[in-house]
């Protein structure tokens, strides 16, 4: 029942005399625009007839609590729906030797509602392959040769079902491990687009990632951000939506 089906039948049933026939006829009585006479609708929602209107549709079933006409309502539930639909579907996926970049990409991937996936070497790094201050540390020798190809963990990473794929990784030598070059190789990226974000206390991004990225991958490519690691989800879905769209 509309409202001002409902405001006429309460007008017409107040006029009748109580217990009259009329009165009792009333409970069905569909009436036509000839009564609106005198009736006016509520400025706002929140009037005493509105609210009695209100639960005389919920108690028909017709609306779920205080949310008001169905189908008034049910627009913006509707376009948020429809957004939802068109958004890009997104896989977060991230290297991370100490855990900050970790950290960075989950808090990436729940303020975007994406699956994370972790890179993980086939053999796990220790604090001695980490030591940059090392020329013979594993870490240094392998960032001196662009060509290295550290063997990954594993393949799993459900990179097929991403339209975007936002990676992540700590910057060494100003550039990508080289685990996430083995980790580009491994995979199809051809037709999606790769988001690169990197951390790091000191060190920039650089111009280098984004070309060797595009290069091994055959990926669209956007240029590394660079985030600390106090980064707030709030930030980080505002930067990502908009490759998303």
């Amino acid at each position: 029942m509309g409202l001002f089906d409902f405001l006429k039948k309460k007008k017409k049933k107040e006029d009748a005399a109580p217990g009259s026939e009329a009165e009792e006829a009333m409970e069905a009585a569909v009436l036509d625009d000839s009564q609106l006479e005198g009736i006016e609708p509520p400025e706002t929602r929140f009037t005493e007839e509105y609210r009695e209107y209100l639960a005389a549709q919920e108690a028909a079933g017709e609306v779920q609590g205080p949310a008001g006409d169905g189908e008034a309502e049910a627009a913006p539930a509707s376009k948020d729906k429809e957004r939802e639909e068109r958004k890009m579907k997104a896989l977060v996926a991230y290297f991370s030797a100490s855990g900050v970049t970790a950290g960075v990409a989950n808090r990436l991937a729940e303020a975007v509602g994406a699956p994370v996936y972790e890179i993980r070497p086939a053999v796990p790094y220790t604090a001695e392959d980490l030591d940059w201050r090392n020329e013979k540390s594993r870490s240094s020798v392998e960032m001196k040769d662009k060509d290295c190809r550290p063997a990954l963990a594993d393949t799993d990473a459900p990179v097929a079902e991403a339209e975007v794929v936002f990676l992540g990784y700590p910057v060494w030598w100003y550039r990508e491990p080289s685990l996430v070059d083995t980790f580009l190789e491994a995979y199809d990226f051809k037709g999606k687009r790769i988001v690169l974000f990197a951390t790091s206390g000191v060190s920039p991004v650089g111009d280098e990632a984004p070309a060797r990225a595009a290069a091994l991958s055959g990926a669209a490519v956007e240029p590394g951000k660079r985030f600390p690691a106090d980064v707030s989800g709030e930030e980080l879905k505002a930067w990502a939506e908009g490759f998303l769209r």
